[in-house]
């Protein structure tokens, strides 16, 4: 009994668990402001479409390879071809 009570709570625990931590309020206010930066998950044709050409393009570092775009307003990081973060520029 109490190893189907197990099994059946654990995959609540994994849904509840990571809402609850504040990393992960912080994610969630990141993607619901407006798209005025690319965001996590966006493919570098997708970005490139929706923002233009950026100032610059630096070269892949390390493995895997983290790449960075450079616009006026922020950056962009990608890892290899997806969006993993953007950055707002300080003014």
């Amino acid at each position: 009994m109490m190893k189907t009570i197990t099994a059946l709570l654990f995959p609540l625990v994994l849904v509840v668990l990571p809402l609850s931590h504040p990393l992960a309020a912080a994610e969630r206010a990141v993607t619901s402001h407006t798209q005025d930066v690319p965001l996590r998950g966006l493919n570098k044709q997708a970005v490139e479409a929706k923002f233009g050409l950026p100032e610059a393009k630096k070269a892949a570092v390390g493995k895997p390879g983290i790449s960075r775009w450079i616009y006026h307003e922020f950056t962009v990081y990608f890892e290899n071809d997806y969006v993993i973060h953007s950055v707002k520029r300080v003014k």
